[in-house]
């Protein structure tokens, strides 16, 4: 039972580890995703005023070339960022049934503890009976 236990806490040792790593991949992926952002916001800024502005039809075109392409990394970072995401999920309900496992096992563990030490209580209560017994019956005897 003791290794068993071990052996689960070395497992959940292992996926919070794992959760770990996972997480800060996550975190990087949402900081790419905010500078997208903020990229796209600034050039939006520029291209709303280039439009008031008289420049040459095709920096224009070029701009909503770049803005199209901005929008789609936005939309690709979206779905890695989902990636991510359904990955910390995956591992969080690993380590959840591992935790309870483990509960589980401590509590076994407590269970089988206490029913020995009730065994050696009863064991340690005859030895005293009979000791009392043949200290009874050495009295009687002399």
């Amino acid at each position: 039972l003791e290794t068993l236990l071990n052996l689960k806490n070395q497992f959940e040792k292992n996926i919070k580890n794992e959760l770990g790593k996972e997480i800060q991949k996550l975190e990087k992926e949402k900081k790419i995703m905010d500078n997208y952002l903020k990229e796209k916001d600034n050039y939006l800024n520029v291209y709303n005023n280039k439009l008031n502005s008289m420049v040459e039809v095709r920096y224009i075109r070029e701009m909503s070339e770049y803005l199209i392409q901005l929008k789609k990394r936005i939309e690709f970072q979206k779905k890695t960022i989902n990636k991510f995401e359904k990955s910390v999920d995956i591992i969080r309900v690993k380590l959840i049934k591992i935790v309870r496992e483990k509960k589980m096992l401590e509590k076994l563990k407590e269970k089988e503890f206490e029913k020995y030490n009730k065994e050696e209580l009863k064991v340690e209560q005859k030895l005293n009976d009979e000791i009392a017994s043949y200290k009874h019956i050495d009295k009687i005897n002399n």
